[in-house]
């Protein structure tokens, strides 16, 4: 089928739910076809790294902002670029199709307009099978809600930073954040968790994740644990793929509704991703060793630390 190109805005939970329609593409068609990603950085350079795509560009390119208005000087350069895929499958908000119509003036290409944003109404329906729809119309049909990233492309001689597992240690990676703090479980209800899990394993190996904009609120988070006397190792200003890796190589993953628990959830790393406002039948990882806890009331502060502790216990190596 030539070349196709996956326009995919959003942050890295939503890129994620739409790698099984990647997944799915590389899995029905040829291996000679080529399929290039029109994104983020740094979302974009893990679908490289796991093998998903081939090429990826950046979407953050300011001719590009001229597709979208109607009788625009398109950029010739971007003109040729897309004429140069037989099929187009793009995820932006573009409910007048002002860009298909601008794209569809520089390319034969056919074009498949994918949901902006899955829709949260019953019958409830999780997002990547919704993202995966338009796939239908070139034959190809979604095997999988899920995917396992397992970082491919990435030297051996990377260096994680992580100090050598005790023996017979457990390690847990925590991502103890969100984008938005109604998602998020209090600081001191982790806590209470950790020294849980601390008091049947002794030693065990904690390591914290954080994003760029949790880097100042992560700061309080590290001084509990420290006067906690609960040793870990903060993982910060890694690439996605980096931190795929060193998630995947843990015992156990704990954190909340974000674009890390959807990653760590795809690494096949057994996974308790806790859920507050949003509806976990959709926004939910799909992958077989996740376990997805919400309160009654929708609350994080309706998730109680004892449940908790009890899932982790049970999902850590005796």
């Amino acid at each position: 089928m030539g070349k196709i190109l996956i326009i995919r805005g959003g942050a890295l939970g939503d890129f994620i739910l739409t790698l099984p329609t990647v997944a799915a593409i590389r899995q029905a068609l040829p291996s000679e076809t080529i399929i290039e990603i029109l994104g983020y950085e740094p979302v974009t350079s893990l679908a490289k790294a796991c093998g998903l795509a081939d090429n990826a560009r950046s979407i953050e390119y300011g001719p590009l902002a001229g597709f979208f208005h109607p009788d625009a000087q398109l950029d010739p350069e971007l003109g040729d670029f897309f004429a140069a895929f037989s099929v187009i499958i793009s995820y932006l908000h573009d409910p007048s199709r002002v860009f298909q119509t601008n794209v569809s003036q520089c390319s034969k290409a056919l074009f498949l307009q994918g949901p902006y944003r899955p829709v949260e109404t019953p019958p409830l329906v999780p997002a990547a099978k919704q993202l995966a729809e338009p796939l239908e119309k070139i034959g190809v049909y979604l095997e999988s809600n899920w995917v396992n990233l397992r970082p491919k492309n990435l030297p051996e001689s990377v260096n994680s930073g992580i100090s050598n597992l005790v023996t017979n240690a457990p390690r847990v990676a925590l991502h103890p954040g969100s984008g938005s703090p109604r998602k998020n479980w209090s600081w001191e209800s982790w806590l209470e968790l950790l020294k849980g899990i601390q008091r049947v394993h002794p030693k065990m190996e904690l390591l914290v994740t954080s994003g760029e904009a949790e880097m100042e609120r992560i700061e309080q988070f590290y001084d509990l644990l420290s006067h906690s006397s609960i040793p870990f190792q903060p993982l910060a200003n890694q690439s996605l793929a980096v931190a795929a890796k060193n998630i995947g190589a843990c015992d156990l993953y704990l954190g909340n509704d974000s674009g890390i628990s959807h990653l760590a959830a795809a690494t096949g790393v057994p996974a308790i991703v806790l859920f507050g406002p949003s509806e976990p039948k959709v926004w939910a990882p799909q992958n077989p060793r996740t376990i997805i806890l919400q309160s009654p009331d929708n609350s994080m502060a309706g998730i109680g630390s004892a449940e908790v502790l009890q899932k982790a216990l049970v999902l850590l190596p005796k």
